[in-house]
């Protein structure tokens, strides 16, 4: 079983104990420590069909209450309304998200929501 600490790729189409399957959608994710700071890599896609996966393993993260989240979204091509969810109330357990470098449209979609003012955007 993987510690909090340590950071693992994941695609969905593996069998990773979050209820993703073959049909669902692309995810790859990383989660690792730096002091009070959790940085999450995500890759591919972000949907309802692999969300609840990672909301596990991003509660299991912030469970020694970090100071700070970071979503590197530099590979994320895809996010629909259960990411955004997602990426809120990541916001409500720590002090501070940035979300870093995420696609053009991720961004517009962030931005069209007016969640700009939560969610800190970093190119």
């Amino acid at each position: 079983m993987e510690s909090p600490g340590e950071g693992r790729t994941t695609p969905s189409g593996q069998s990773d104990g979050d209820g993703q399957s073959d049909e669902g959608a692309s995810l790859t994710v990383e989660i690792s420590h730096d002091g009070e700071q959790v940085l999450v890599s995500l890759g591919g896609e972000l949907d309802i069909s692999n969300v609840a996966g990672l909301d596990r393993r991003l509660e299991e993260a912030l469970s020694g209450r970090p100071a700070s989240l970071v979503f590197d979204l530099s590979g994320l091509r895809f996010l629909d309304s259960s990411g955004i969810g997602l990426l809120l109330r990541a916001s409500s357990r720590v002090g501070s998200v940035q979300l870093r470098r995420p696609s053009q449209i991720v961004e517009q979609v962030i931005r069209h929501m007016g969640l700009a003012e939560v969610l800190s955007i970093e190119p």
